[in-house]
């Protein structure tokens, strides 16, 4: 094999790219939803990130802090408790999202006025309408 033809095929194609920033996306989405738990559980005085009394000594199996994510939770699972603050997190944001986008969308373009095709010079790159692109993902 040339090495030209080694390089082509190491390039990856459209479907590739496509797969690629779709998990990028994902990503991003989930480290908002992850920043959000964590905004939520701080407003209920809790520590997203404390390790848990039970969690690390298992054979002692109590937990006395009072900022532990668990601390609400009778079976005090840490885990649990996470996942329930990243649910939480994920149902706010399927809400304050597209609102957001349409809050957005409803202000006009600045670039444009509304109107791609008729501005002088032409928008190549609507900031609208990569806001509606992307508010279209959140629904």
């Amino acid at each position: 094999m040339s090495e030209q033809s080694a390089r082509v095929s190491a390039e990856p194609n459209t479907s590739q790219w496509a797969i690629i920033r779709a998990r990028e996306e994902l990503a991003q989405k989930a480290e908002l939803v992850e920043k959000c738990a964590r905004a939520i559980a701080h407003s209920h005085g809790l520590d997203f990130d404390e390790v848990c009394g039970v969690d690390a000594d298992p054979d002692h199996g109590y937990c006395d802090s009072g900022t532990c994510i668990a601390s609400g939770y009778e079976e005090h699972d840490a885990a649990y408790a996470r996942a329930c603050y990243l649910s939480d997190a994920r149902a706010a944001l399927a809400i304050a999202m597209p609102a957001a986008f349409e809050m957005v969308e409803a202000l006009g373009c600045v670039v444009c006025g509304g109107d791609c095709s008729s501005a002088n010079p032409p928008v190549m790159n609507c900031p609208v309408q990569s806001i509606r692109e992307l508010g279209e993902k959140w629904k």
